[in-house]
C-alpha cells in the first residue's frame, strides 16, 4: 500500500519488494492456516524489515514533494509505523490499515473466538 501511494504521488523508489511482498503474504496466510507459528513468525518479522525499509525510503524523498502530496501520504505512514512497532501484547492496536477503527471482539465461543469489527448496538 505505501509503494502503491508513494507511485501515485510520483515517488521513485529504489525497491518496492513488490514480489517478496506477495509470496510472503501468501505463505503468512498458509502458516497461520495450519498453525505453524514458528515459520509464520519468521515471514511477519521480514515483512515488518520491508515495511520499515519502505517507510524510511519514502519520509527521506518526501522532502522533494509538493505540500500537498506529503499531505495525502501523512496519516498512511503513521499508520504503517504503527502497524510496524506494535507487538502482541500491546494495547489498543491497528488492525486494518483501511479502517483505524476496527477493534478485536472477544466472543467467548471455542470454534471462533475473536472477531475483529466495530461494535454497534441498534434501538
Amino acid at each position: 500500500k505505501i509503494a502503491r501511494l508513494a507511485k501515485r504521488v510520483g515517488l521513485k523508489l529504489k525497491m518496492t519488494h513488490e514480489r517478496e511482498g506477495q509470496s510472503l503474504r501468501r505463505r503468512a496466510g498458509g502458516y497461520a492456516h495450519a498453525k505453524q507459528f514458528k515459520r509464520l513468525r519468521q515471514v511477519v518479522r521480514r515483512q515488518r524489515t520491508i515495511l520499515g525499509v519502505l517507510l524510511r525510503q519514502v519520509q527521506r524523498k518526501m522532502a522533494t514533494l509538493a505540500q500537498a502530496a506529503q499531505d495525502q501520504l501523512k496519516p498512511w505512514l503513521e499508520r504503517a509505523e504503527r502497524i510496524r512497532s506494535q507487538r502482541p501484547h500491546d494495547k489498543n492496536k491497528l488492525y486494518a490499515l483501511h479502517a483505524p477503527e476496527v477493534e478485536c471482539i472477544g466472543k467467548g465461543k471455542a470454534r471462533k473466538p475473536y472477531e475483529f469489527g466495530v461494535k454497534v448496538s441498534l434501538a
